[in-house]
């Protein structure tokens, strides 16, 4: 039975050690990245003060272009396989514009968004050479949205016997997904990638740096 284990094992580390020399599979690759921003921006818009009619629509006040720093992006993988491997890819974006006077032109107030991503992913590989690799991704995951009004509402409602209760919708917490159609990296340890991808975190282009430990 001793004789039976030990023989297993070594022939289990065997199979293990051709494995990896024949995948060069590497285990951790950490990525640092910038990409357009994504549909999210979608939900900081103009707000209350902007939609005005008539003469008030005139000389109404309103907002200016919306900026942003684009979405920066942090990953981590875990090399399952030679096609396959599993991680987290965070992301961060700033969104802002500026209300102005209908009368004059003059500011008058800033408003700033904060959007901020955690997306579970699965990347596939279908090309692995030792200095380019070609990939697709899909992410499901969480994004929180600071500073975007029209994603909080509340209201009133009068019940029977003239009790009325107001109520807050909160949508700042919302399920989003992103999809890379096409990725490449190219470099060995240290590397460089770009990527075609939608979603709400980036929607566009998204490239950077990358290490593999």
């Amino acid at each position: 039975m001793k004789k039976l284990l030990i023989t297993a094992l070594a022939a289990l580390s065997f199979i293990c050690g051709a494995s990896a020399q024949e995948d060069d599979a590497v285990p951790i690759t950490v990525r640092l990245g910038i990409g357009t921003p994504g549909l999210g921006h979608q939900y900081f818009k103009e707000g209350r003060g902007s939609y005005t009619y008539g003469l008030a629509g005139i000389y109404g006040d309103y907002y200016g272009p919306v900026t942003t720093s684009g979405t920066l992006t942090a990953d981590v993988s875990f090399r399952v396989n030679r096609w396959f491997s599993a991680g987290a890819d965070l992301g961060f974006g700033y969104y802002g514009n500026t209300l102005y006077s209908g009368i004059n032109g003059q500011p008058k107030k800033e408003r700033k968004g904060y959007a901020l991503y955690a997306l579970p992913t699965a990347r596939f590989i279908y090309l692995d050479k030792r200095s380019i690799r070609l990939y697709s991704a899909l992410g499901v995951g969480v994004g929180k949205y600071l500073g975007f009004d029209n994603l909080v509402n509340s209201y009133s409602i009068t019940y029977e016997g003239g009790v009325t209760r107001t109520y807050t919708d909160d949508r700042t917490l919302k399920l989003e997904g992103q999809a890379t159609l096409f990725g490449v990296e190219f470099g060995k340890t240290v590397f460089g990638f770009a990527e075609v991808t939608a979603g709400t975190m980036v929607t566009g282009v998204r490239g950077g740096i990358g290490y593999k430990f």
